[in-house]
């Protein structure tokens, strides 16, 4: 990357409009790494969903206009927050355009890696007994398994176990099929929900699963809450004064 490139916090459109306040505890995590980034009001959606409805040609025309999108703001790096961003930016956009190759991190290797260099300090105690739900994207798609993880055992005062099924084996929240088997989507979290129930805590690295998670939740008014992975981080980093919808000491 050129030193006249800039790097891309590119929000999605879930954190966007569903959960900003995540995507300003993610922007205090990138400030105190010091990690200085653009976030861009104009920012367009990734096109991912379009590929998942099978709207292809659709996806591809997406494709090809983010990509001069990013051409023309000088684009070099994009960290992402959102799973099926990294794999659409990642994987699909450069068999669309073998020229695409803008680097694309997602938030836990940028989390973890900082963990690792001791440019973060997660001192902050959480004293919660904590699982982990495996993002599909992020997980099957992008093969990051070991990152969030690291991160939650870094943070003091967890106690961490995994479900029964967990990375390659871990039940989908059902957020994909969520629009046209709305029943089927609830029975999926709730899989997922009760395979936590004795944990209490389940966290996600995807904003896609916390919303049908967290909402299969409050529906069914399941004990278990359910955590988004950045918040948990910048609670601990001391950057926010609480993780939204969990009371500590339990």
């Amino acid at each position: 990357m050129s030193l006249s490139q800039k790097i891309l916090y590119y929000v999605g459109c879930t954190t966007c409009h569903l959960y900003p306040e995540t995507g300003k505890a993610m922007k205090k995590i990138l400030d105190t790494i010091g990690i200085d980034v653009e976030i861009r009001d104009d920012e367009p959606c990734c096109g991912g969903a379009l590929f998942i409805m099978g709207h292809i040609g659709e996806g591809i025309k997406k494709v090809k206009e983010n990509i001069e999108y990013f051409k023309i703001h000088k684009i070099g790096k994009i960290i992402v927050n959102c799973p099926e961003c990294y794999k659409t930016l990642k994987y699909d956009y450069p068999k669309v355009e073998k020229e695409f190759n803008i680097q694309v991190q997602h938030s836990t290797e940028i989390i973890a890696q900082a963990i690792k260099e001791g440019k973060l300090s997660l001192s902050k105690e959480v004293p919660l007994k904590i699982t982990y739900h495996d993002s599909c994207h992020l997980g099957r798609y992008g093969g990051l398994y070991d990152e969030p993880r690291f991160i939650i055992k870094s943070i003091p005062g967890i106690k961490y176990k995994e479900m029964e099924f967990y990375k390659e084996h871990a039940v989908c929240c059902g957020g994909p099929i969520r629009e046209p088997y709305i029943e089927l989507r609830n029975q999926m979290s709730l899989t997922n929900l009760d395979l936590a129930k004795r944990i209490k805590h389940l966290v996600t690295a995807c904003p896609t699963c916390y919303y049908n998670l967290d909402g299969v939740a409050q529906l069914f008014e399941h004990k278990v809450k359910v955590i988004e992975l950045i918040n948990l981080v910048a609670y601990s980093a001391g950057l926010i004064s609480e993780i939204p919808g969990v009371e500590l000491g339990g």
